[in-house]
C-alpha cells in the first residue's frame, strides 16, 4: 500500500475510479481541458456552477492560487460544503470562495432580511448585540457580493452541472467581460447538442 499525496489529480482519479456518477463522470484529462479553456489564472475572477461535488471549484482555487475569486452559484442559500477542498489542503485558498444563491443573483429579487437591531433599539444582553452585529455584517456582505457580479467584468463562466447549461449561459452572460470564456461540461453530449 503506498500513500499519495492528495493532489487534485490523485483525488479526481480516485472520485473516477470509485463513483464517476457523483462526479458526473469528469475524467483527470477533462478537467485538466476545462482549467485550460477557461484560462484560469491567479488573480482571476470567475463565476462557477458545480454539482461535482466541488471538483470543479477546487480546480479553479488550485489554478487561482490564492489570489482572484470564485462566485459559486447554488441552490441553496447556504454556504456549501466542499469535502474536496478540505482533502487538497485548499483552506486558505477557500477565502477567494465566495456563494450566492440563484435568488439572490437575480437583480429584481429582493432579499427578506431579518431585523438588524432589537425593536426597541435596546440589547437585552451582550450575547443579543453581538448576534445582530453578525447578522448585520452577514447582510452587506452579501448585499456587496450581488453588487459585484451585477457590476460585471467576470472573466469566465465555468458550468459542470446536471442542470440544463444554456439558461445559465443566458442567465449570467450579462456579468461576463467582453473576451471572457463560457466553458461547459455536460456527461450528456444531447444537452450541449442543442
Amino acid at each position: 500500500m503506498a500513500i499519495l499525496e492528495p493532489s487534485l489529480f490523485n483525488v479526481a482519479s480516485y472520485l473516477f475510479e470509485k463513483d464517476p456518477g457523483r462526479i458526473l463522470g469528469l475524467r483527470v484529462d477533462t478537467l485538466s481541458q476545462i482549467a485550460n479553456l477557461a484560462n484560469l489564472r491567479p488573480g482571476g475572477r470567475f463565476l462557477v456552477v458545480d454539482t461535482t461535488g466541488g471538483l470543479l471549484v477546487a480546480t479553479t482555487l488550485e489554478r487561482l492560487g490564492g489570489s482572484g475569486t470564485v462566485l459559486y452559484l447554488s441552490e441553496t442559500d447556504t454556504p456549501p460544503e466542499f469535502p474536496i477542498v478540505d482533502l487538497l489542503n485548499l483552506k486558505e485558498k477557500a477565502e477567494t470562495l465566495k456563494h450566492l444563491d440563484w435568488a439572490a443573483a437575480d437583480e429584481e429579487h429582493v432579499p427578506i432580511r431579518a431585523p438588524i437591531e432589537p425593536p426597541t433599539g435596546e440589547y437585552k444582553s451582550e450575547g443579543q448585540r453581538e448576534r445582530y452585529e453578525k447578522r448585520r455584517q452577514a447582510l452587506e456582505a452579501q448585499a456587496q457580493l450581488r453588487e459585484d457580479l451585477f457590476a460585471g467584468e467576470w472573466d469566465g463562466l465555468l458550468i459542470a452541472a446536471q442542470y440544463e447549461p444554456f439558461s445559465i449561459v443566458q442567465r449570467l452572460t450579462p456579468y461576463l467581460a467582453g473576451s471572457a470564456t463560457v466553458t461547459i461540461y455536460s456527461q450528456y453530449l444531447q444537452s450541449i447538442h442543442h
